[in-house]
């Protein structure tokens, strides 16, 4: 009898240690998995692919919102894009690092800004070669001739400068400031001289940018093309023509994009000049974008910075736009993405819900006539280049 209350006593008592072993092993376990799953959450949130075949760290926060920018600007057939000129100098000075973040905040996918080095060597945000028209006292000093820390003792005047502008507190930003401060936030178009390429590429290189920043150039295509297949990871390049030959632009068009250019501005003064016919935009297709500039006239064809211009650049096959308004502009944007969701619901129900009237009726011929034509453009505006607003509006109207 004795010996059967010891048995159960030590039973009982490995049981118990069995037991602290499971809970000690699924606890293990647990903290097992939950490292698996916050690492596995880490890679997917602070690296991603750059589309050319290089890894690039993100940060933590908003980078999102450039990745996104880049994938739509490789994208033919994406969604209108909102260039930012100088970024918001209606509100800030231009080509300052406050106007730069405001214009992000006000909707612009892109912010186009213009770099001169100075005589050390750096980079500094200017559109002129001199202080005079931006800058406090600027007393007509040559960028070029300055050095950074002297750039940076100058006050911007507000907007775009001139006399009568006032003095602000904002200073000159340096490339690498700027770099610094919107990584993650949109895109920076940079406009810059052929010549200092290779240093510019080193600098948004080594701060693993090349994600977030366009090259802005009007070099020849065959200049892009060497250029780009020296280097190991090829950066987004924009190329820019402006002329009124139809065979010149249609070999430049080409070119560019054998060299490996996704985007091409093209500018001229006339009014009906050939970058606005179909046979000029049947070039892009499907290998890039087309960009066009409304700050100037005399790169738009004169036409002006408006909704009204917007709809009819668009409607021809402009898929950037470099605009002054880049508030309004990012409205006008939005409204067309929602007025092409419309018609794809619009194209949906009626595709499922209408039907042709009896044979006998006399309308049955008017009627599948203009249903077909209906047809046709709504398919054509959902699947084919990005088309304007009231080119949406119309389709989802006809259907």
């Amino acid at each position: 009898m004795a010996a059967v209350v010891e048995f159960i006593i030590q039973d009982g008592i490995a049981m118990r240690v069995t037991k602290i072993i499971i809970s000690v092993l699924l606890c293990v376990l647990a903290v097992l998995s939950f490292t698996v799953v916050a690492f596995a959450e880490e890679e997917e949130t602070t690296s991603y692919f750059d589309y050319y075949g290089a890894i690039i760290d993100r940060d933590n926060g908003n980078m999102g919102d450039a990745f996104d920018v880049a994938k739509e600007y490789m994208n033919p057939k994406g969604t209108l894009l909102v260039v930012s000129n100088k970024g918001d100098w209606a509100n800030y000075p231009e080509n300052s690092l406050e106007g730069i973040l405001s214009a992000f905040e006000l909707g612009a996918d892109i912010v186009k800004i213009n770099v001169k080095r100075t005589a050390d060597g750096q980079f500094v945000l200017m559109h002129d070669e001199s202080t005079t028209r931006t800058c406090y006292g600027g007393d007509d000093k040559l960028i070029s001739e300055l050095t950074l820390s002297q750039v940076k003792e100058y006050r911007l005047l507000s907007g775009v400068g001139e006399e009568m502008a006032k003095q602000t507190a904002y200073t000159v930003p340096s490339l690498y400031e700027v770099l610094a401060s919107v990584k993650g936030k949109g895109m920076l178009l940079i406009d810059f001289k052929w010549e200092w390429k290779d240093e510019l590429y080193s600098l948004v290189n080594n701060r693993n940018m090349l994600g977030d920043v366009i090259f802005y150039t009007e070099a020849k295509a065959k200049e892009i093309g060497e250029w780009t297949s020296s280097l190991d990871i090829k950066p987004h390049i924009m190329s820019g023509y402006k002329s009124n030959i139809v065979f010149a632009i249609g070999a430049y068009i080409k070119d560019s994009f054998s060299s490996g250019v996704e985007a091409v501005r093209l500018a001229t003064k006339n009014p009906y000049g050939v970058i606005f016919d179909n046979f000029t935009m049947k070039k892009f297709g499907e290998k890039g974008r087309a960009v066009i500039d409304m700050t100037n006239p005399k790169l738009c064809g004169d036409r002006e910075d408006t909704e009204k211009w917007w709809d009819d650049v668009v409607s021809r096959g402009y898929s950037i736009i470099i605009t002054d308004y880049p508030e309004e502009l990012a409205e006008y944007a939005a409204e067309t993405e929602y007025a092409k969701s419309q018609l794809r619901e619009t194209y949906k129900r009626y595709k499922e819900e209408w039907t042709l009237p009896e044979f006998g009726s006399y309308t049955y011929i008017d009627y599948k006539r203009n249903y077909q034509w209906a047809v046709r453009d709504a398919e054509a505006a959902l699947n084919g280049r990005l088309c304007s607003k009231y080119d949406y509006l119309t389709a989802s109207h006809n259907l």
